[in-house]
């Protein structure tokens, strides 16, 4: 350290240097605190990397702690001791020509959840307390499917619920352990709830709505994806052709193959605005920040309209018929009576000689 001078003067041979002048200096840093010249501090080799590797994004947690990204498809802790591994795999696709930002904020359980943008990729997270990664679909912060998820109404039962009179949609979606939802995909109805005994014909006359009835409905779940967590359904009563509430029922394990839906479950109120509408999708931003709960992206590219509808105007379509056969049993049994509130699900038709619009 050094008494502070005038500064550097260069405009004269060295012999005519003027006093507190200095000539010439490097790795110089001005003190204001304390007025003097001091040497600027160089570097210290804290930890080497895994081979090969170069930093091409980081994110500070604390003074000592950083993420650090590696063009290597790694993801890691970089501290005062050294660095540490917590997530690589080639599907990361990480390029040095796509830098990597990145914030960070912290889940409902208390966990740390990183998110991260390069331009390249889609927009991705990772929760770095409880890493638990099974393909690179579950790491994109806009959800994504392999499966699309199907429901099968199998029987409406005379017993075990308390459904009013009317009709019911049900449509299924996935949901994330963090809560998020993906979109609504399969919608299955209408399901018909009247009073009456199902399985006969002469119980089995309809009725007005809004009754209270003991009736439930069943079904099954087909094509599951089972890199969610679990399934959550929506369910659209409608009574007196009036839209009910949207109910959105508590979410149910990913591995159940069969729910019968009582009509006596607690929901949380949606609206129908959350089935009809996918959630906007962004495929490669470039720019993060999280504030107040909320995550802000820019640079933002959409998915390529590829111009279908130049091709949905030829579509034809063509009418078939089916055949049901032994409507009604001997006994009354509505069978594949249009009784049944299953074939009126799955084998309405059209009024012949109608015009119907098809989207």
């Amino acid at each position: 350290m050094s008494k502070k001078i005038r500064g550097i003067y260069q405009n004269c041979d060295p012999q005519d240097q003027p006093e507190d002048f200095y000539r010439d200096g490097q790795n110089i840093i001005l003190d204001q605190d304390i007025g003097a010249i001091l040497n600027e501090q160089g570097t210290i080799r804290r930890t080497i990397l895994p081979s090969g590797s170069k930093v091409i994004g980081s994110y500070l947690l604390t003074n000592d702690t950083r993420i650090v990204f590696l063009d290597t498809n790694r993801i890691g802790i970089f501290t005062g001791g050294g660095y540490q591994p917590i997530f690589e795999n080639e599907f990361l696709n990480f390029d040095a020509d796509y830098p990597i930002q990145a914030d960070l904020y912290i889940d409902k359980q208390g966990d740390r959840i990183l998110t991260w943008v390069d331009g390249l990729n889609p927009a991705r997270f990772l929760n770095i307390d409880d890493v638990n990664v099974s393909s690179n679909t579950s790491l994109n912060l806009f959800p994504s499917i392999d499966n699309v998820p199907q429901i099968e109404i199998t029987n409406v039962n005379n017993t075990g619920g308390s459904l009013k009179t009317g009709t019911y949609y049900i449509a299924i979606a996935y949901k994330h352990q963090d809560e998020s939802i993906t979109n609504f995909y399969d919608v299955v109805g209408p399901v018909p709830i009247i009073r009456g005994d199902n399985n006969n014909e002469e119980l089995f006359r309809g009725s007005a709505d809004s009754l209270e009835t003991s009736k439930s409905i069943s079904m099954s779940f087909n094509n599951v994806d089972t890199e969610y967590e679990s399934i959550q359904l929506a369910v659209i009563p409608v009574y007196n052709g009036v839209i009910d509430s949207v109910q959105l029922l508590p979410e149910i394990p990913i591995t159940t193959e069969a729910y019968t839906y009582t009509g006596g479950e607690s929901f949380s109120t949606g609206s129908l605005e959350e089935i009809q509408i996918d959630q906007a999708f962004y495929a490669k931003p470039k720019t993060i920040h999280i504030n107040d709960d909320t995550i802000y992206l820019g640079n933002l590219q959409q998915q390529q309209d590829i111009g279908y509808q130049k091709y949905a105007k030829d579509i034809r379509v063509i009418a078939t018929g089916k055949i049901l056969e032994n409507s009604i049993g001997e006994n009354g049994e509505l069978n594949n009576s249009f009784r049944n509130p299953v074939n009126t699900i799955y084998n309405k038709s059209f009024k012949r000689g109608e015009v119907y619009a098809l989207y």
